[in-house]
């Protein structure tokens, strides 16, 4: 039995649909990270449980099935006192339904903690999606909309003076008239730059699982005979955030549009306790986009790039950029991010015609992206990684079919296919319900079997989708062209060769969604 008393226990959903998982490596959930630091900062005791790292799994439709084992026992070694306040998050829109379960099952073993749920999908078309959800499960006390560091604290503050939660600014909570939400203005660039970074020591219990097999951004790594002997082929990495929002407005990305940032000795300093405290040396920026083509944040990238190389930091990092933005900020700058640790580059390219992109909203040029992939080419030794998203409104076959041959035709080294997914909240949504594919705002997402929709035209059944997607994955990855130049740009076989095997092992055998 567990010693502590837990005031706040947050616990991060199975990312999977069973017990049986994605396999042996998982994301770390910096979200709760931040929200866990938040609250030690203000002397609040927390716990995190990551069920993806220890293997906890409830099922949505079977709670009492013999996969709760290990989540039984789990709750059990918390003793007999309730945490004040349980949070599960970040709730997303695909495991929706993984969300739900462990709300459900962790409300029957402490019925009179408080519980909330947060997240992209609980988020959305704020009050409304909450006040529905709200309204169907009855386990649910409570919905955190947006940020969740502030609202938890002013949860905590609140119930240990026996106050109602009703007057915490992001809560949505149910009143005797019906609902009560009063919004939360969301944090600043300046608070953001001031919260305390996350808190790891709770995430790195599980250091051994939050590792990626032979991750795309750190195949220098593997590469190189004194860095594997020094890192090893499965170096530890996290993932870090620099901003938080995207200004695009993608007609499928359900990211908030209010762009801030931290600045670049925030960023470096989590980056240097990392190394120190962690011996963490890889990272993964998860930001939506890691800068824009502002000025101000170009110049920001800038004097991050030159932290690091003051700092003689030795990091290894990747990014998420767009096409346009990487032409804005040259060849001078991609050079020094590229001597700065910044290994790979992974592009939304998404379609293969500028009017389909146009729909998209995506305000790209096929000519943008071209230019995008020459100039990180000759910038540095950039991996370049590109996703491409499969279905929509009016899509045929054969505009698949032109994706494939349009992403094959690039000068990338890896390519991510994934079909077009109906979250709420976005104009892929709206587009949907208007056209009669979906009812329902919620439902949908919690269907057995489907726990996420997919925008299926007349022209493109399911099946078909999921079956040209296969094909993409392999037209790519089994083009000779392809491996000779990913081998000679990364100079082993052996990298390649492993790279290649976690690939086929993820997409094929544990099957692509």
């Amino acid at each position: 039995m567990s010693e502590t008393n837990y005031e706040v226990l947050l616990i991060n959903p199975p990312s999977q649909k069973d017990h049986g998982g994605r396999g042996e490596f998982f994301i770390p959930p910096m979200g709760l990270g931040y929200i866990a630091s938040y609250l030690k900062q203000h002397d609040v005791s927390v716990d995190l449980i990551d069920c993806d790292a220890e293997s906890l799994f409830v099922d949505y439709f079977s709670p009492e099935s013999s996969q709760e084992k290990n989540f039984k026992e789990k709750m059990a070694s918390y003793g007999p006192k309730p945490p004040r306040v349980i949070g599960v998050g970040p709730c997303t829109t695909p495991f929706l339904a993984n969300s739900l379960a462990v709300a459900q099952a962790v409300k029957r073993y402490f019925p009179t903690s408080f519980l909330i749920l947060g997240g992209p999908h609980v988020s959305t078309t704020p009050p409304e999606m909450a006040k529905r959800m709200l309204s169907i499960f009855s386990y649910i006390d409570g919905i955190c909309i947006n940020e969740g560091e502030v609202t938890c604290w002013d949860l905590v503050q609140a119930l240990r003076g026996h106050a109602c939660a009703d007057g915490v600014l992001g809560l949505v909570v149910r009143t005797r008239n019906g609902f009560s939400y009063q919004p939360r203005d969301l944090l600043t660039s300046d608070d953001l730059s001031e919260l305390p970074f996350p808190n790891r020591t709770l995430i790195l219990m599980h250091s051994d699982k939050y590792r990626l097999a032979v991750r795309r951004s750190f195949a220098q790594i593997t590469s190189n005979q004194s860095l594997l002997q020094k890192y090893g082929k499965n170096p530890a990495f996290t993932p870090i955030f620099s901003s938080r929002g995207c200004p695009y407005g993608c007609t499928f990305c359900c990211s908030m549009p209010t762009r801030r940032t931290r600045t670049p000795e925030s960023l470096v300093g989590e980056l240097k306790e990392c190394i120190n405290r962690y011996q963490i040396h890889c990272f993964v920026f998860y930001d939506d986009l890691f800068t824009t083509s502002s000025p101000l944040e170009i110049e920001r990238v800038r004097n991050i790039c030159n932290l690091i190389l003051s700092a003689n930091l030795e990091v290894f990092w990747e990014v998420e950029l767009r096409a346009n933005v990487i032409v804005s900020l040259g060849r001078d700058l991609l050079a020094l991010m590229n001597k700065a640790g910044c290994c790979t580059v992974s592009i939304g390219i998404e379609k293969a015609t500028d009017s389909a992109l146009e729909d998209l909203s995506k305000q790209l040029t096929i000519r943008d992206i071209r230019d995008a992939i020459a100039l990180l080419r000759d910038s540095g030794g950039f991996i370049i990684n590109g996703t491409f998203i499969l279905g929509g409104p009016t899509e045929t076959e054969d505009d698949i079919q032109a994706i494939i041959e349009f992403s094959r035709s690039l000068d990338i080294d890896y390519a991510a296919y994934y079909p077009l997914e109906i979250h709420p909240g976005t104009k892929v949504f709206d587009k949907a319900k208007s056209i009669g594919l979906i009812e329902d705002i919620l439902t949908p997402y919690i269907e057995q079997g489907r726990s996420y929709p997919l925008f299926i035209n007349p022209r493109l059944s399911e099946d078909n989708l999921k079956r040209l997607q296969c094909k993409a994955y392999q037209d790519f990855y089994m083009d000779g062209r392809k491996i000779e130049s990913l081998v000679s740009r990364l100079g082993s076989v052996y990298t390649v060769y492993e790279q290649y095997k976690h690939f086929f092992e993820h997409a094929f055998i544990q099957g692509i969604r």
